[in-house]
This record gives C-alpha cells, structure tokens and sequence, in this order.
C-alpha cells in the first residue's frame, strides 16, 4: 500500500487496531509514505491504530479521528522503548471522542498527556495549521508544552464540548523557578490567529505560566466556560486561585469587600498585542475582565468587544487603562444581571488628569442589564472624550452618576 494517499475507516464495530505489527517486528521504512488524508470515524472498541516504537507520515496533512470512545493512544509502545511519533506535514487534526451512549468514559488519555514525560517522547506537529478537538469527555489537557512547541504554524485553534478538560495546556514537572522558565514558554503559537474555547464546564484556565505573548491573536471567543477564573496563572496561584473568601459565592457583589482580591480574566501575566475581536459569554465565575496590571501593548488593537451572559461581572473598564484601548469602536453588553457601570472612572482622574483622552467607540449597545444604573459613574468631560459614540440602551436613566436623565 505504498501508494495510498487517501485512507477513510468508518462504521467498523468490531475493528481494535488499524496496523497489526508483531512486537518484534521493526517497521524500517514509513507507514503510507504516500498518505495525505486519513480519517477514523465511528469506530467504537477501537484503541490505536498501530504497535510501533517509531511512526511516520511524511505526507500527512488531514488527520480526523471521530466517534472513536476507545482510542486511548495512536501508537502504543513499550515503556523501556524510546517513542518518535513524526506528523512532518500535517495541517489540519481534528478530533471528536464522543460517545453519546458512554456517558462514563475512563481517564486514561487524559492521564497519559500528564505522564507523557516520562519517556523519551518526540511528538512532532511542525507543519500543523488548525487544531480541533470537539465533544470529548476523556481530555483533561490538550497539550503538553513540550508538544506545544512543535507547534509553531498553528493559526487556528478550537476547542468545543471538552466536559473533563480542565486545562488548554499542560507544564510538565513544575520545580522551582529556573526549571519554571525553561519549561514555560514566553510566546505561545506564534501564529495562532483564532482561538476558540467554547463548552468546557470545568476548565479554570487556559495554563500556568508568566509574561506568555500571543503576538498574532486576532480572534479570541470564550463561551461557556462557567468555571474559568484566569486566561494564565502564576505557579505560585495554580491551585489557589485567589479565593480569598470561602462565603464569596454567596454574597451579592455589593456585599463584597474592597479588600478581596479578585482575579482578573487578563493579567500581567498574558499580552495580546494583535488582538482585534474578542467574545466573552456564559463565564458564571468572571467578575473583572483586566485590572491596571495588564501588558502596555495588549489589546492595543482591538476593535470589536461583546459580553453576553456573564452574571457576576461587576463593570467592564476602569479608567486607569482606558487609554490602551485606542482603536475599539463596537462594544455589545448584553444578559449581565451583576453589572452596575460600564466605565468606572477614579475620583483622582478628574484632579491629576490635564490632557482629554479621545476614545474611538462608535456604537455602544446595552441589552438586558437590569442593574446597570449607569454607563459612567462620574461625567466624563474633561477626562475622556466619546465624539463618535451612539449609545444604544434599553432602560437607562442616566448616562453618569447625578446627570439629568436620559430621555
């Protein structure tokens, strides 16, 4: 089969393993040299597709694996065997592991991502352009880092229906802070353009790390991830997270004092300097989006803004970072039963401000914000200016704190 180029498996109840190999054969020359497409689909029991210590596919560039519950490994070897699993020309992976009658899937998968370390492991995706993963309950990380950085032509990133996963990103054998350094990159996908993450009930964050950059970002939806805290963690807070107040959750956001610290969305610790069009909906746990803390040259770009269904959120911008955001014109705000001002300016601004600082938003539109009271708690004049702004709101009474109501 040296000249196969397309490989589709679908519907084959009974099918275990794609490739037998005995264990003591030696496979010296590439499996399909010629393969570009290879797709495993409703495939129920079954669990690798080969035994082979060294897997090659030279030409391979679409990669579907769905409907396969079993698949706990591509290529399984022996724990003494030094593993090389070679993608030299793969562009597109895509894979959905649901099995909507298991509702009980094992952990084993997820469990390997976590021990892949410790073997000698090469796994290389250097050509990889899109990433899918959709509709599996195995995953509790997507990535090891060490894979992570293989992956430097990914463009396209989503993740949807991911109900064990927990983490984008896995740093393996966390130690003190030079090995935190050398295990944690600075610069993420240097091409990744979209980043989807929708439909991930558990995941909290997106890694640990520090000072990471996603320097070609353009495009970054999150939706559906109630329990998500923080895009990047410090190692110090991995497990902590902040929760400074066991009762947090059942206080009203009123109620909460000055003095909890609460974990902002985007911190110092994440830059997205080409940023164009972010997404934020259904993030139940998601009280500040950034704090004054957040990279000088992130989000310097951004020009599209919603927020939808986000019910603790308590305001959107305060005004000590407003200037960062120079080329936003569209802001949708919409289903935030929690939020009570979009743009929260410091009593200081109007006294230690001179100079007016012009923002570009064109269209701001208020939905369905039962507690908004207004959309700046002071007036703005002589501190920020909105000449293009139209305001599009339904039940406000006033634009700022003690102004005449709107008509």
């Amino acid at each position: 089969m040296m000249n196969v180029q397309h490989l589709h498996i679908i519907e084959c109840k009974v099918m275990e393993e794609i490739l037998h190999i005995d264990e003591e054969e030696i496979l010296s020359d590439a499996l399909f040299p010629r393969l570009e497409c290879l797709v495993l689909e409703d495939l129920p029991i079954l669990k690798r597709f080969c035994i082979d210590s060294n897997v090659e596919f030279p030409l391979l560039k679409n990669f579907r694996a769905n409907s396969c519950p079993k698949l706990k490994t591509f290529a399984f070897i022996h724990a003494s065997s030094n593993m090389e699993i070679v993608f030299a020309n793969l562009e597109s992976l895509e894979q959905s592991l649901i099995d909507l009658e298991e509702k009980q899937q094992n952990q084993h998968w997820a469990r390997s991502f976590c021990k892949i370390t410790n073997m000698q492991t090469s796994i290389t995706f250097q050509n990889l352009s899109t990433l899918g993963v959709w509709g599996s309950d195995s995953f509790k990380y997507l990535l090891s880092s060490s894979v992570a950085r293989s992956m430097v032509q990914v463009e396209c990133l989503r993740i949807v229906n991911c109900k064990a996963m927990e983490e984008i990103l896995f740093i393996e054998d966390l130690g003190d802070e030079e090995e935190e350094e050398e295990r944690i990159p600075k610069m993420l996908f240097p091409r990744l353009a979209v980043l989807e993450l929708n439909g991930l009930p558990i995941v909290k964050r997106f890694c640990v790390g520090g000072n990471i950059e996603f320097k070609s970002m353009r495009s970054l939806w999150i939706e559906h991830c109630p329990k998500l805290k923080t895009f990047i963690s410090k190692p110090s807070n991995s497990d902590t997270v902040m929760t400074v107040c066991k009762e947090i959750k059942e206080m009203n956001t009123e109620e909460i004092p000055r003095t909890v610290a609460i974990q902002p969305l985007f911190s110092e610790e994440v830059a997205f300097p080409s940023l164009e069009y972010l997404k934020i909906s259904y993030v139940d746990d998601l009280k500040i989006i950034w704090d004054n803390q957040i990279p000088p040259n992130s989000f310097c770009k951004l020009q599209t803004m919603k927020v939808e269904f986000c019910e603790n959120l308590m305001n959107i911008f305060q005004s000590d970072m407003l200037t960062r955001f120079g080329s936003l014109e569209n802001l949708t705000i919409t289903d935030c039963g929690s939020l009570q001002e979009v743009f929260q300016l410091q009593e200081q601004d109007a006294k230690e401000t001179h100079d007016v600082t012009v923002i570009p938003l064109k269209e701001l539109r208020l939905d369905r914000v039962p507690k908004l009271k207004y959309v700046w708690n002071k007036d703005p004049q002589g501190i920020f200016n909105f000449p293009n702004l139209n305001l599009d709101s339904t039940g406000l009474r006033s634009y700022w704190s003690d102004s005449v109501p709107s008509d």
